[in-house]
């Protein structure tokens, strides 16, 4: 076994790629303020830096801008810790050695393949099996430093990699308007918790329960974990309850009481957004009224949208402009896109469903938003079907044409959507486009993810 060595990793290389392949396009900024656009005219110095400090153990992360993310009413928000843009280099170069390291921690299998799974060992089970249901409280917060830098330093990553792996854990997440001489409030004194938000964050939160899993499954029919969420079926003889507490116990992890349920009914699962019962595979009911929820407001945006172009007297959109917008955004919505080698929307997530009256309900639902809409005379000849949609994923999943492609536009191409949308009325260079455009994208397809209502990442 090759040791994996930070002087292989931390080339000028690998530093401009990851930078090119993971960073350069995105938005953002950490502590410091400094976002892509300033770090682009300084690049090569900050490469030769992070080089040089990361070779010579000096490297050191600049403490993680916090941000919080609410959860719903009576819920703690959740923390997002952001780094600076030359921590995301190093984090991004430290996330590719962890992979390479842990093969088997990096998360493949798709959400519509483990209800797939779960579907089939229900179905084999024939209702001779229990079915437990396990949440992990407050996961990411309780895993304890050393029991994780046992399992790195067991591995064949070298001693500078984990030394820089431990620092970016032990980095501070601090709030806005956040001063140095501050830090000491924000350090972390209990040598535990993994950052949310990183570039390493999930994969070490992979790496951390690996043996468990290993153990868990020996002893179940089907076992199945995504993050702080495990479901299982095991035989009648098995006290999975006691498995699980001890197991658990053993990394420092208690469970969530009030969210996990030993030997519940089998006969109506909820699962990753998903129901099961029996040969039957749905949408949870609140899930899909989420969707035709959000299907609605952008009808409603619409017509405010167009009710502000007309009020203005400068820098119009145009009405035809709005509404060409509009109908591609919707068909992102209803059929789903894809860019940077990634797939997006709500059918891609649910594309396991077998209950076929769901996309023609979605289909049948726009339809009538149109016939209210005074803005559109008729049902636009370029709107796309769920029902389509859905048997394209059904049966030509790879080679399906019929999501919307954005990788297809150059440079021009950008520079049209983005003004058709009023987010490019000025002057400016190839570069700025592909940020902007890349960035408004972007922000338009987690809006999709978020209107999902499920945090499973495709």
């Amino acid at each position: 076994m090759c040791t994996i060595k930070v002087v292989n990793f931390f080339t000028l290389d690998n530093i401009s790629k990851a930078y090119e392949d993971r960073i350069r396009l995105k938005s953002g900024h950490g502590i410091d303020r400094i976002s892509v656009v300033d770090f682009e005219k300084h690049k090569d110095e900050h490469f030769h830096v992070i080089k040089q400090k990361c070779l010579d153990s000096s490297y050191r992360f600049t403490p993680y801008l916090q941000k919080l993310i609410l959860k719903g009413p009576n819920k703690f928000p959740r923390s997002i810790s952001i780094p600076t843009v030359r921590d995301k280099i190093v984090l991004s170069i430290l996330n590719s050695a962890l992979q390479e390291a842990f093969p088997d921690s990096v998360k493949r299998e798709l959400p519509n393949v483990k209800v797939r799974n779960l579907a089939e060992a229900v179905s084999k089970s024939q209702g001779k099996c229990n079915l437990h249901r396990i949440d992990i409280k407050s996961y990411y917060d309780n895993i304890e430093f050393k029991l994780l830098l046992k399992e790195l330093n067991a591995s064949n990553l070298d001693d500078e990699f984990t030394s820089l792996i431990l620092r970016a854990m032990k980095n501070p997440t601090v709030p806005v308007g956040y001063h140095k001489t501050d830090r000491r409030k924000y350090v972390n004194h209990e040598n535990k918790g993994v950052p949310q938000g990183l570039p390493i964050s999930n994969i070490l939160a992979e790496i951390y329960l690996r043996d468990i899993d290993i153990h868990l499954a020996q002893n179940c029919l089907h076992y199945d974990r995504y993050v702080d969420d495990i479901i299982a079926l095991t035989g009648n003889e098995i006290d999975f309850g006691i498995l699980c507490k001890e197991a658990l116990e053993a990394k420092q992890l208690r469970l969530n009481e009030e969210k996990s349920n030993f030997c519940c009914e089998a006969e109506c699962i909820n699962y990753l957004g998903y129901t099961i019962s029996g040969l039957d595979i749905s949408v949870k009911k609140s899930t899909l009224e989420r969707h035709i929820h959000s299907i609605a407001m952008m009808f409603v945006r619409l017509r405010k949208a167009l009710y502000i172009d007309k009020s203005i007297n400068n820098n119009k959109i145009g009405a035809e402009n709005i509404k060409n917008a509009f109908i591609e955004d919707l068909n992102v919505k209803i059929a789903g896109a894809k860019f940077q080698n990634k797939r997006y929307g709500w059918l891609q997530y649910f594309s396991e469903i077998n209950d076929k009256s769901i996309p023609y309900l979605i289909d049948n639902f726009i339809i009538g938003q149109f016939k209210r809409c005074p803005v559109f005379a008729n049902v636009p000849k370029a709107l796309k079907k769920a029902s389509r949609a859905f048997y394209e994923l059904k049966h030509n999943w790879q080679a399906t044409k019929y999501l919307h492609d954005y990788e297809l536009f150059d440079s021009k191409d950008k520079r049209t959507w983005l003004t058709n949308r009023g987010l490019a009325l000025g002057t400016f260079t190839k570069d700025e486009i592909d940020r902007l455009y890349s960035y408004h994208v972007g922000r338009f397809l987690s809006q999709i993810e978020k209107d999902m209502g499920v945090e499973y990442k495709i």
